[in-house]
């Protein structure tokens, strides 16, 4: 089980409780609407063009997980020993093969936006188809990236580029994109309890920040979860390897063009903080008990 599955189950309204989030602004203003109900894959789609939008202005920015190149390297495993199913469809060599050629396609085209940062929207298309494969890795699902896009997808990603607060973006800083927290782990015991369990999206400089693509620009009490999850990690990161410090952390909301962060001593030096923390290591330890039997 990952960070996010805990949070979703119960977690997360327990933290809310323990440490509440700070004071949040009101009547943000909603600049790039949703087109339509495919908002997930959208909002992956953004996540992928946003850190080639980073790469872009920032080249030495370090990259640590592409999902979707996760999630055919699963396929591949499941195709080993011949065609398997997988989240109810039928995935075999021919499938492998198109989506080997896809995926490096679309990793060209993506290295070449990161390198001229000119927009083609036959680019955001193919993101979109891309992002598909996340479902893979994240759900033990399998949406088909051979399948049409619709107009207004391919719309609703560019409205989301537009809306980028580019100051922030272009500022200079040291970045790392879609953070995995366990790379950073030198003793083996506490990386193996981590490994593959959650991956936050942005760390500019010290400040660590999970992008949203919702409708609603709130803390809900699984965002709040989450980025206090993210917070226990990284600390525990910092503790047993060589991740930086953390200092701020919060949230894009890609929809409103809006960040809002707050100091990350507000909850390490909160009086539940210890309680918190005990609280994720334990379910971490469970589910990797759990694992092992």
């Amino acid at each position: 089980m990952s960070l996010t599955s805990f949070v979703r189950n119960g977690l997360g309204t327990k933290i809310y409780g323990l440490i509440p989030p700070p004071a949040f602004p009101k009547n943000v203003k909603l600049r790039a609407p949703p087109l339509n109900d495919h908002l997930s894959i959208v909002g992956t789609a953004f996540d992928y063009l946003l850190r080639a939008y980073i790469r872009h202005f920032h080249p030495d920015a370090q990259e640590d997980v592409l999902v979707g190149v996760r999630s055919l390297e699963i396929l591949k495993s499941c195709v080993k020993n011949g065609a398997c199913k997988f989240g109810g469809r039928t995935i075999d060599e021919r499938t492998i093969r198109y989506l080997d050629g896809f995926v490096q396609r679309v990793l060209r085209e993506r290295e070449e936006f990161v390198r001229t940062g000119e927009l083609d929207l036959f680019f955001f298309e193919d993101l979109i188809r891309f992002s598909r494969l996340d479902t893979v890795y994240r759900a033990g699902t399998y949406y088909d990236p051979r399948a049409p896009v619709p107009e207004e997808e391919v719309i609703d990603l560019y409205n989301l580029f537009k809306a980028i607060p580019r100051f922030y973006f272009e500022f200079p800083k040291k970045w790392i994109l879609d953070v995995d927290f366990s790379k950073y782990i030198q003793d083996p015991k506490v990386k193996a309890l981590f490994q593959d369990r959650a991956d936050a999206d942005l760390l500019r400089g010290d400040a660590l920040i999970d992008i949203k693509t919702v409708h609603e620009c709130e803390i809900t009490k699984y965002y709040w979860g989450q980025i206090v999850g993210y917070l226990i990690l990284a600390q525990i990161s910092h503790e047993h390897g060589s991740f930086p410090e953390i200092k701020e952390a919060g949230f894009y909301f890609a929809r409103h063009g809006y960040v809002w962060t707050f100091p990350a001593e507000y909850v390490y030096e909160n009086k539940n903080y210890p309680e918190v923390r005990n609280l994720l290591v334990t379910k971490f330890f469970e589910a990797l008990l759990g694992e092992k039997r």
